[in-house]
């Protein structure tokens, strides 16, 4: 059995990260010290909720095909 994906705690986490970026950009230069890490963060959570969105479509849509082909 496979882990579900928690979407809610995904979107949550970027809220925070985007949250800790307006914040520090605020005190702090964007020099590539510390806002490049926050944006990398923001992009894998991003992608990572796409790739969960996409196989959670595929296991629904291909019973269905599966079940139309008969």
């Amino acid at each position: 059995m496979s882990k579900e994906f928690d979407f809610k705690a995904a979107r949550q986490r970027i809220e925070e990260l985007k949250l800790m970026y307006r914040r520090l950009s605020h005190t702090q230069d964007k020099d590539g010290d510390w806002d490049w890490w926050i944006m990398a963060e923001i992009d894998e959570l991003e992608y990572e909720i796409e790739m969960a969105l996409k196989e959670s479509i595929s296991n629904v849509v291909r019973p269905m095909v599966a079940a139309w082909v008969r």
